[in-house]
């Protein structure tokens, strides 16, 4: 993170390279600020949280060019467009104007702003070719960087990540954003399955900052797609007091820590997760840890009715949400089929299928359908459903690790089936899950249902 002292004013900003168009030095330091927590996933607590950050800023200079796109950026790499958020159509068309009439506006920010258009209107490789050009000209801007990795990561444009940030990595020098980077690559390293260059960079990450939730991210991958459960529970469980620093990531952080439980087969230990540090947190890990333990043949009923409300708590703004994604709407669905609310289940299968702006729509009904059919015990039907579509999966967004349940649900499926060809098939994709993960004790409960 950037201490308050470190916080760059415009001076400092045009010494790094990038003139801003503000003439204020508060707003040059508190974008700087919000930029820190972006990318560090944290909310400063001196400057009241990032939220508060970015509205100070924009109160020390509401006109401000590079403010205003950094935070509509963020809003449209969650998934608003100009289609599906009027608001954000206004915006994004009142700052393309302010630029052509700005004549200190000088091209970095404008560079942010074309990037900003394309995105804001479903032009996700216009918008990450962008800021793969400005990394060009700006090798160290931590905002495109991270930028880029987050459409990549909810775009289902992983591949890419590696490539960007290798590319760009010598280039930062600052701790901060230095830590940052390394994380960065580590995490799409780790997505390509080069897991030992992964955890290198994600190591030095940490020894940069150890307080970077999200460089313990990225380690957690690594201890998750190498399948050493155990050196992950010993690491998230010593370093917790430091990632929890980040705390717009830690919810997640605790999701890959349950995974190792689930993983070793101490259901208690995930379900104490679960319960005492994830499902009060912001997000939907929480749906698809319950599903996972649901598919151990654990009864989750007794979790889900002691939390109830808070599980409609989660689900409910994600449904009601104008901006629709196909991954958000299979955790809702799996929300509401882990506590048994089949009927409701149905209705928003048919809401989120008749979506048109839903992103991962041609793999959107298949995949609502399998988990509404696991659920209620038509492994068949779910295995027909999920076989066709599971290379396609991956365009709706999230990790590796996040898609993982789609993976288990079809062996699972496969191996409850009363198809024998299914049965096979499902001994077939435990072999392959080995050869990807190495050996388990999950693996071996699957190979034990055979």
């Amino acid at each position: 993170m950037r201490e308050t002292h470190q916080l760059r004013d415009i001076q400092s900003w045009r010494d790094s390279g990038i003139k801003l168009s503000t003439p204020s030095n508060e707003a040059a330091k508190l974008f700087d600020a919000s930029i820190s927590q972006l990318s560090g996933w944290y909310d400063d607590k001196q400057l009241g949280g990032l939220e508060a950050t970015m509205t100070k800023m924009l109160e020390a200079d509401p006109q401000f060019i590079g403010g205003r796109s950094m935070i509509y950026a963020f809003d449209a790499v969650g998934g608003a467009n100009v289609n599906n958020n009027p608001t954000l159509k206004t915006n994004v068309e009142q700052l393309i104007a302010d630029v052509a009439a700005n004549p200190n506006c000088d091209k970095w920010e404008k560079l942010h702003v074309k990037a900003l258009e394309h995105l804001s209107s479903s032009g996700i490789d216009a918008a990450i070719r962008q800021w793969e050009e400005i990394l060009v000209e700006y090798p160290s801007d931590i905002l495109s960087l991270h930028l880029t990795g987050l459409t990549c990561l909810m775009t289902g444009r992983l591949e890419r990540i590696g490539d960007i940030s290798g590319r760009v990595l010598p280039s930062f020098k600052d701790e901060f954003s230095l830590s940052t980077a390394h994380a960065w690559h580590s995490f799409g390293l780790s997505e390509i399955n080069l897991t030992t260059q992964a955890e290198w960079h994600a190591r030095k990450a940490l020894t940069i900052d150890p307080k970077n939730g999200w460089s313990t991210h990225a380690l957690a991958h690594v201890f998750e797609m190498t399948s050493r459960s155990n050196e992950g529970i010993a690491y998230m469980n010593q370093g917790e007091l430091l990632w929890n620093f980040s705390n717009h990531i830690a919810g997640h952080n605790y999701w890959h820590w349950a995974l190792y439980y689930l993983t070793n087969g101490d259901f208690e230990s995930a379900i104490d997760v679960l319960e005492n540090r994830l499902i009060n947190r912001a997000g939907f890990d929480s749906l698809s840890l319950s599903y996972l333990l649901s598919m151990e043949n654990l009864s989750m009923d007794n979790v889900m009715t002691k939390h109830s409300e808070r599980i409609d708590e989660i689900v409910r703004p994600f449904r009601a949400d104008l901006v629709r994604r196909s991954f958000i709407d299979a955790h809702v669905m799996m929300g509401l089929c882990v506590s048994k609310k089949y009927d409701e289940a149905e209705q928003f299968m048919v809401e989120s299928i008749a979506c048109e702006d839903l992103h991962g729509k041609s793999v959107n009904e298949n995949l609502l359908r399998s988990i509404l059919s696991y659920s209620r015990e038509k492994y068949d039907e779910c295995v027909e459903l999920l076989w066709p579509i599971r290379h396609h999966i991956k365009q709706i967004g999230g990790s590796e690790a996040q898609r993982d349940v789609f993976s288990l649900m079809l062996i699972n499926a496969a191996l409850r089936s009363y198809k024998l060809e299914h049965k096979r098939l499902a001994g077939q994709l435990i072999e392959e899950r080995e050869i990807h993960r190495s050996k388990s004790p999950l693996i071996d409960r699957l190979r034990d249902l055979m």
